[in-house]
């Protein structure tokens, strides 16, 4: 069973993997801009992952969709399967 605080990990986990997701929605699919999704998440009183207010000037939406892009590249590099071969190895002079 899980400990109370691999039980809250997991619940902020999906959160965040859901407030993502709704965030790429609405940037990529229904083409908001970042300061209309900050206020748009501010009226529906949707709090950042530290329970803060969205900035107005959507920085902090654009940090989110930056971060998930980022973790999916390093996804995809973590998966890739690199060859390595040596050649010509010398010691010494």
């Amino acid at each position: 069973s899980l400990s109370y605080d691999d039980a809250k990990e997991t619940e902020l986990n999906q959160r965040q993997i859901t407030l993502n997701s709704l965030i790429f929605y609405m940037h990529e699919e229904s083409g908001m801009s970042y300061r209309k999704i900050s206020k748009w998440l501010n009226r529906s009183g949707i709090k950042t992952y530290h329970g803060n207010t969205w900035g107005v000037t959507g920085n902090s939406v654009y940090s989110v969709i930056k971060r998930m892009k980022e973790r999916e590249q390093r996804l995809i590099q973590s998966n890739q399967n690199f060859s390595s071969q040596i050649t010509e190895f010398k010691i010494g002079e």
